[in-house]
C-alpha cells in the first residue's frame, strides 16, 4: 500500500500542478516501472523547475509518501507474451479430428500477457512439418496483441498429400517487432497425433547457400554475356536429412532493359527443354540450368534468384547486372600485374552472338620466337589467361620484356591478333 498526501493544509491550485507532473511521470515509458521514491523525487524536481513560488516550495515540502519507496506502481517495465501450456487445440475445420480428408486445419489456443500492455501488432507464425522435419507450409497471422489474454484461433488449408503424422510450430512475434521480458514462452508445438512436447527433430536454421555462373564463369557486375547463356545455379544445403529434389521455392527473376526510374521484374518459367535440374546427393547440392529459349537483344539485365531449403530457411538473394552485346568487338586486353615476378593474368571481353571455339594466347621474345601457347576456349565476355613466367616445359625464362599475341578460330571479331608487351621481373 502507497499513500501521498499532503501533512496540512494545501492550496488547490499547486496541489494540481504537482499532481499533474506525477501523472504524467506515471504515463511516461522511461519511468512507470521504476519505484515511486524516484518518481516523487523526479515529479518534485520537474515542479519546482517551473514553479519556484513559495506555494510550490511549501506543497513539494509537505507532500509525505506513506509507504516502501521502492516500490513500483508498475512493476512490469515490457510486455510479456505467452503460450498457455497445454491450450493449443488441433482438429479440422468441422471440429472432429484432422484427417487427409479435412478442408482446412483449425488449430486453436490461450496467448497471454504476464506484463505491460503494448500497441504494436502481434504476428504469429504457424508452420506445418512432416516427422522427418519438411517444411509443407508457413502462414503468419496479425492481430492486436492481448491486454491480458485471449482464446484465438487460426486456419489453414490442408495439405492431402502428405503422409504420416503432422506436427505444426507456433511462434509469437517471429520478427521480433515487440521487446519482451522473455521469449522463452513464446512457441508451442502440437502434432496431429495428440499433444507434443517439442518437435521430433532438431529444427534446421542454417540458411542455403546460392551459387550462380554464366556459361561456366562466375561473373563480375556488369560483364558481357552471350545472348543466351547457360546459366547454372547452385543450391547447397547442410541439412542431408531433407534433399531436394524439385525447384519448389526455387524463383528466377530478369529485369529487362527500360528507359523508367522503375522497371518490372519478370518471373522465368523453370519449364522447357531449355530448363533442366539435377538433385541433390548425399551433399545435398541441387543443380539448376537454366537457358533462355530465345537470344536476348542488347542491353543492360538484373538477374535474381531467390530460395530457399526444405526446412524454409531462406538463402541470401543473388543479383546481378550483366550486358548483352550483339555486336562482335574485342575489348583492349590488359595484363595484371606487369610488370610481374610470378604470375599474370592476361583478360580480354569479347562481345557477339556466337563465341570462337578457342581463343589462344601466345607469348614470343623480342625475336619473334614463340616460347609459350595457351589456348582456351573460347566464350562471349570474359577470356583469361594466367602465364607463370615459364616455357612449355616449365623452364623460367630470362627477365625482359615480352609480347602476347591473341587470336581466335572461327570468329569474325579477332580477325586481327590483338598484341601487348609484358615485363617480366626476377
Amino acid at each position: 500500500m502507497l499513500f501521498l498526501a499532503h501533512t496540512y493544509n494545501g492550496f488547490p491550485f499547486a496541489l494540481k500542478t504537482y499532481s499533474d507532473q506525477l501523472y504524467s511521470l506515471l504515463a511516461d515509458s522511461q519511468y512507470v516501472a521504476r519505484p515511486i521514491g524516484l518518481i516523487q523525487r523526479e515529479a518534485i524536481r520537474r515542479y519546482l523547475r517551473a514553479n519556484n513560488t513559495i506555494y510550490a516550495i511549501t506543497t513539494a515540502q509537505q507532500l509525505t509518501l506513506q509507504g516502501d519507496p521502492a516500490v513500483a506502481v508498475f512493476p512490469f517495465a515490457r510486455p510479456d507474451l505467452a503460450i498457455l501450456p497445454g491450450s493449443l487445440r488441433l482438429t479440422g475445420n468441422r471440429g472432429d479430428s484432422l484427417t487427409a480428408r479435412s478442408d482446412s486445419v483449425v488449430l486453436a489456443g490461450i496467448i497471454a500477457n504476464y506484463g505491460r500492455t503494448t500497441n504494436i501488432p502481434l504476428s504469429v507464425r504457424i508452420r506445418r512439418y512432416t516427422a522427418a522435419g519438411q517444411l509443407i507450409r508457413e502462414q503468419r497471422f496479425t492481430r492486436p496483441a492481448p491486454l491480458y489474454a485471449d482464446t484465438l484461433r487460426w486456419v489453414l488449408p490442408n495439405e492431402k498429400t502428405t503422409t504420416g503424422p503432422a506436427y505444426f510450430e507456433l511462434l509469437l512475434d517471429p520478427d521480433d517487432r515487440i521487446t519482451e521480458s522473455s521469449k522463452a514462452n513464446n512457441r508451442a508445438e502440437i502434432s496431429s497425433a495428440g499433444p507434443a512436447s517439442g518437435l521430433p527433430f532438431t529444427p534446421d536454421q542454417i540458411a542455403p547457400i546460392l551459387d550462380v555462373s554464366f556459361d561456366g564463369l562466375h561473373i563480375t557486375d556488369g560483364d558481357i554475356v552471350s545472348p543466351q547463356p547457360r546459366v547454372d545455379v547452385l543450391l547447397r544445403d547442410d541439412n542431408t536429412r531433407l534433399l531436394r529434389t524439385d525447384t519448389t521455392n526455387l524463383e528466377l527473376y530478369l529485369q529487362r532493359p527500360c528507359t523508367s526510374a522503375s522497371c518490372p521484374y519478370e518471373r522465368l518459367s523453370l519449364r522447357g527443354s531449355t530448363v533442366s535440374w539435377t538433385a541433390a546427393g548425399a551433399d545435398n547440392a541441387f543443380q539448376l540450368h537454366y537457358q533462355p529459349p530465345t537470344p536476348l537483344p542488347d542491353g543492360l539485365y538484373t538477374f535474381e534468384v531467390r530460395g530457399s531449403d526444405l526446412s524454409g530457411n531462406q538463402a541470401a538473394p543473388y543479383q546481378i547486372h550483366f550486358t548483352v552485346q550483339t555486336q562482335p568487338e574485342p575489348r583492349a586486353a590488359t595484363a595484371y600485374p606487369n610488370p610481374f615476378g610470378r604470375q599474370t593474368r592476361i583478360s580480354l571481353l569479347l562481345s557477339g552472338q556466337t563465341p570462337p571455339s578457342t581463343a589462344t594466347l601466345r607469348i614470343q621474345d623480342l625475336t619473334g620466337r614463340t616460347v609459350r601457347t595457351l589456348t582456351v576456349a573460347g566464350r562471349i565476355g570474359l577470356n583469361e589467361w594466367v602465364w607463370d613466367g615459364a616455357d612449355a616445359h616449365g623452364t623460367r625464362l630470362p627477365v625482359g620484356s615480352y609480347i602476347f599475341r591473341i587470336d581466335a578460330t572461327d570468329s569474325p571479331t579477332l580477325a586481327v591478333p590483338l598484341t601487348g608487351r609484358l615485363i617480366l621481373q626476377p
